[in-house]
Formats: structure tokens, sequence, C-alpha cells
């Protein structure tokens, strides 16, 4: 009976003291991404070879976002975001004439640091992992042969940097419009296939080409017009008699 009532007491202390409680402008929100990303390969050696001509070329990207809200101005998010990626170059030639395509799926990770403004503008920086699956190589619409995964190195690391403006919906869904820009700090084709004759997004085919050939790291770039709906999660208390929080839904 006695161990009853000291229980009862002390749910009784909680419970007055929550009551009195703190809201912490601490808070948790969820979201969902979507995205139209046009991408190019940056390589010197294709930029300087006449016989390579770059498309213009896009994918899509879409996914969640988990964000934790310090106050109204400061944010650190993370994403899992699904991406597919297409390149495209025209290759003229004497030797050769048509249109390469390479494609690719990721998981892209980024983990940003966010800034609010009081005008609902934002403006966001971070590293970004992606972990690359299924390479393909088309030409002209034809599907080349061969397994590609060994060529590329599957843990790839880009800066990411992006900004964009709060639309809204209500105080606890949240609508965004953004940009975002990438770029890959490292070269994605593995270390043994960085070849005195190329890889396979490049290879010299002019005699002029093949006598001046020195390697090249291949780096994506991608830019992402973005739409974020966002939905508040929930926040942080503090009691007002001890030092004790708990996360509350909205």
């Amino acid at each position: 009976m006695r161990k009853i009532s000291i229980y009862l007491l002390l749910s009784g202390m909680s419970i007055i003291c929550f009551a009195g409680r703190n809201p912490s402008p601490k808070w948790i929100d969820l979201g969902v991404k979507i995205s139209y990303s046009p991408n190019i390969l940056f390589n010197l050696n294709q930029f300087n070879d006449n016989i390579y001509s770059p498309k213009y070329s896009a994918g899509y990207v879409f996914g969640g976002k988990l964000g934790f809200n310090f106050n109204d101005e400061h944010q650190i998010i993370v994403e899992g975001l699904h991406a597919m990626r297409n390149y495209e170059i025209d290759l003229k030639s004497e030797l050769i004439s048509g249109t390469q395509l390479f494609k690719h799926t990721s998981l892209d990770i980024p983990l940003l640091y966010r800034k609010n403004d009081s005008n609902g503008g934002y403006f966001e920086i971070g590293p970004q992992l992606s972990l690359y699956n299924n390479p393909e190589i088309e030409f002209d619409g034809t599907t080349l042969g061969g397994d590609y995964s060994d060529e590329l190195v599957k843990n790839n690391y880009a800066a990411v940097m992006g900004f964009g403006q709060y639309v809204g919906l209500g105080d606890k869904l949240g609508f965004m419009f953004g940009f975002r820009f990438g770029y890959n700090l490292t070269d994605i084709i593995s270390k043994d296939y960085q070849t005195d004759a190329g890889s396979f997004l490049y290879t010299p085919i002019t005699e002029e080409a093949v006598e001046s050939f020195e390697y090249e790291a291949t780096n994506p770039m991608f830019a992402m017009v973005t739409l974020e709906f966002n939905f508040d999660l929930g926040y942080m208390v503090s009691s007002k008699c001890g030092k004790s929080t708990k996360f509350m839904l909205f």
C-alpha cells in the first residue's frame, strides 16, 4: 500500500511539473521532396575534344527529409533521396557518329545546414554521400553490353548548396520551392580503370587526341528544381520544476 501511495505521489508531481511545462523552441519536422534535375559530366578531355559535344540532359529525384529545428532560424536536415540521372553526349567524326547516353541510379544522402530568414526564404549548404547503382551505356538508343559497376566509384561525395522560399499551407504544413546545386568532389571512375587510353565515359578517337591525351577526372555536376512538403511532427518540452525534457507531438 505504501508503494502504491509513493507511486501515485510521484505521478502526481510529474503531472504538475509538465502541466506547467515550458515549450522549447526546438522541434522536428518531416518532409517529402520531388525534383527535376539537369546534370552534366565535367571532364576536361570531353570539353576540349571537338568530337564530343555534351547535350542538355536531366533526371529526377524524390525522397524524404528529416529536419531538426533549433529555432525559427537554424536547422539541420538529413535526406534520403532516390536519383535517376542521365548524361548525353553527341559524337561526330569520320569514324563514329551518334549519341552516347550514360545513366545510373543512386541513393543520395545530403546532410545540410539550413538558415531560414524572417521572410520565409532559406539558404542551405553541406556535404552529400551518393551510392551509385545500375550504370548503363546506350548508343543511339541501343544498350551496350557489359557491366560497368566495377568501373564506377560506389561511394561518391559532393558539395551541395541551395536556396528557396516558403510558400505556405498552414501552421503545421509547409510548402517550399527551391533550387539546389551540387558538384562531385571526387572522380567517379575507379582507380583501376583510370587508364592511359581513357575510360568507358571518354576515349580519345582521333590520332591527334590520342597523342596529346592525359587522363582527366570525371566529376558530375547537377542542379535541382525542388518542391518540398513539410509536416511539423513534434517539439521538445521541459518541466518547470526540474531538468526533465520530453518529446511531444504537435
